[in-house]
């Protein structure tokens, strides 16, 4: 007897034995149980995941002797014949090979009003019909529309943008979708045991991986390593047969990047390269770990088609890495697979990208940073967050950010008596609701509270002018010169709604900003050097000025001087009626560049953030 392939020997002959599409074989199974049989049905899918054995099996269903029936006998001659594909009753072709119209007439268009010699139905079964030229869809259309009552069509494909609407539109489509690992593992343990040959689970693994999803790809690669190891077959086998990469080495490189450990990423890769692997398929693999990782942290369950193997790899991994640094990585590992598509040295590509990778686990994302800054701002001990790292390998002491200060410089230069201290977080300050409900109160109210929770928007703030307060709508104009500032910051989305529920804090009842420009407005006074928002009493906005001689710092200001400066600029003169004069800051000490480089809170800084100081500027030379 001659020899006959995995892939066809075990093809499956029922709809139960069709693997990872039960959602397709369940549906035909229905419709022939409620006569609910359409005129052309459409199977997409990737190749090897069962359309044109589904389509068989649909055939045999409708003209099996017991027949329609869900369970063809397989003995009667007419399931015989279909199955060999000799069948008078089902003609399969394939459209890459009859591409012309003159193909159509002849096969189909001619012979549709020939009822079918044994059976109920003839089934015209045309695979990658995707091929067909426009002139051939073009005749199809209306006998596939409404063809003579005895035929039904079955089309397969992997391409279907390539079909016409007006033929997916006559047609019940169904989408095959590529079979999980771990079912093509159990159908590969199936077909071993029936062929009596001895595999290891990570050789099974291995081809499950390599096969992406295709049966029959796996059917055909287990073929080709019974012919090369006999009766048993080991991963090394199939790792040097196909190129791949084993699951060790994809985990090596996953747990570098992981740990943010270059040198180490770049070894494994060296070792992968050497062994002779295929450096896209070692990258295509990594991803996909990288991916499955991803989604395992957003969802545990996404690992149940996952081997035991691979899942227990998650579970030991998703606890040392945050999801945002992961997809960063995976930005990183996604750029490197397109331009090693048509690169000579794909090698390049990929040790940049696991370098790229590697250090983006430290980067802090724009939220945090932001709210580092604002915590800054308001003097409160910001502490980064320490890397996620396993029990085996903790963090060096000599790696580990130094202790920060007990204390921290984060009062006016000169305190008055009014000074208010810095609240810490656990004791956050609060700005009471004045009882006097009028426009300017309502100002002050949302310009003190903006200041403690969202202090970047305060200096924009200053220069409006309440307008008038009736019916729960607050009117605040603004001068032509400030609208840019007022459009790009305060009419945001985000910070409209903060200040409207600002307002209606102050009101305690549902109530309506309206910020507009007035013309009528004289503008703020120029300022000098670079402004600091008259909020922010801490030592972190600092505009740093070289000594300048002959110009001694002022030792006292008038309380009602209209001239009125801080050590940033000039204070716009609405700001006077919801500022204390003992509010503002005291003049800043004037350090020199060697004093700014040793400053601890601009050392804090640069440790925080990772940054170097690159040059020191006046305002002057800012401007």
């Amino acid at each position: 007897m001659l020899y006959q392939v995995l892939a066809r020997k075990y093809r499956p002959q029922l709809f139960e034995e069709v693997v990872g599409q039960d959602h397709i074989t369940r549906t035909l199974s229905n419709a022939i149980q409620q006569n609910r049989i359409a005129n052309a049905y459409l199977f997409v899918g990737p190749r090897g995941t069962g359309k044109t054995s589904t389509a068989r099996i649909f055939a045999k269903a409708l003209n099996c002797e017991k027949g329609p029936t869900t369970h063809p006998c397989n003995v009667c001659p007419i399931c015989q014949d279909i199955s060999k594909g000799t069948s008078f009753n089902v003609l399969e072709f394939d459209a890459a090979s009859n591409t012309q119209v003159e193909k159509i007439r002849d096969i189909i268009l001619d012979t549709v009003k020939y009822a079918p010699t044994s059976g109920l139905y003839k089934v015209y079964l045309i695979d990658e019909v995707h091929m067909l030229s426009n002139h051939s869809f073009n005749a199809l259309l209306k006998t596939l529309e409404e063809p003579p009552a005895h035929v039904k069509f079955i089309f397969a494909t992997t391409d279907p943008q390539k079909i016409p609407g007006t033929i997916l539109s006559r047609c019940q489509r169904f989408d095959l979708k590529p079979i999980p690992s771990a079912q093509i593992v159990q159908q590969l343990k199936k077909i071993c045991a029936a062929e009596k040959i001895e595999i290891d689970a990570a050789a099974l693994d291995a081809i499950a991986r390599g096969a992406e999803g295709g049966l029959r790809d796996a059917e055909s690669a287990l073929d080709q390593l019974i012919s090369f190891c006999g009766s048993k077959i080991v991963e090394d086998d199939v790792l040097r047969v196909f190129g791949l990469a084993s699951h060790q080495q994809i985990r090596g490189l996953s747990d570098a990047l992981i740990e943010g450990n270059t040198s180490a990423a770049l070894e494994r890769l060296e070792e992968v390269s050497v062994s002779g692997k295929d450096l896209s398929r070692v990258l295509t693999d990594l991803l996909e770990h990288m991916r499955h990782l991803m989604l395992f942290q957003v969802s545990p369950d996404s690992a149940k088609d996952l081997s035991e193997v691979e899942a227990s790899t998650l579970r030991a991994q998703s606890g040392l890495i945050e999801t945002d640094a992961l997809l960063r990585m995976l930005d990183q590992l996604i750029l490197a697979e397109r331009n090693m598509k048509n690169a000579l040295s794909k090698k390049i590509y990929f040790e940049m990208a696991l370098v790229k990778a590697s250090r983006v686990r430290d980067d802090a994302s724009i939220d945090v940073v932001i709210k580092h800054l604002r915590a800054l701002q308001q003097g409160q001990p910001v502490s980064e967050p320490a890397p996620k790292t396993s029990a085996a390998a903790p963090t060096p002491a000599a790696q580990r950010p130094a202790p920060r200060p007990a204390t921290q410089p984060s009062s006016p230069a000169n305190p008055g008596p009014s000074s208010t201290p810095v609240a810490t977080p656990e004791q956050a300050p609060t700005i009471e609701v004045p009882v006097t409900k009028d426009a300017a109160s309502a100002w002050k109210f949302i310009i003190d509270t903006a200041r403690i929770e969202r202090a970047l928007i305060v200096s924009p703030l200053l220069a409006g002018r309440p307008m008038s307060l009736e019916k729960n709508e607050l009117k605040v104009g603004f001068p032509s010169e400030s609208s840019f500032q007022m459009e790009s910051l305060l009419l945001t989305p985000k910070n409209k709604d903060f200040l409207t529920e600002l307002l209606s804090r102050f009101m305690g009842t549902p109530a309506i900003l309206r910020l507009e420009v007035d013309s009528s407005i004289p503008a703020p006074p120029p300022k000098e050097g670079k402004e600091v928002q008259p909020s922010a009493p801490t030592s972190t906005q600092v505009s740093v000025k070289k000594p300048e001689p002959q110009k001694p710092a002022p030792t006292a200001r008038p309380p009602s001087s209209s001239s009125d400066k801080t050590a940033s600029g000039t204070k716009p003169e609405f700001a006077k009626e919801f500022i204390g004069e003992n509010d503002l800051p005291a003049p800043l000490p004037k350090k020199s560049e060697e004093e700014l480089m040793n400053d601890p809170l601009i050392k804090q800084a640069l440790e925080l953030f990772k940054g170097r100081i690159v040059e020191v500027r006046t305002p002057k030379e800012q401007q």
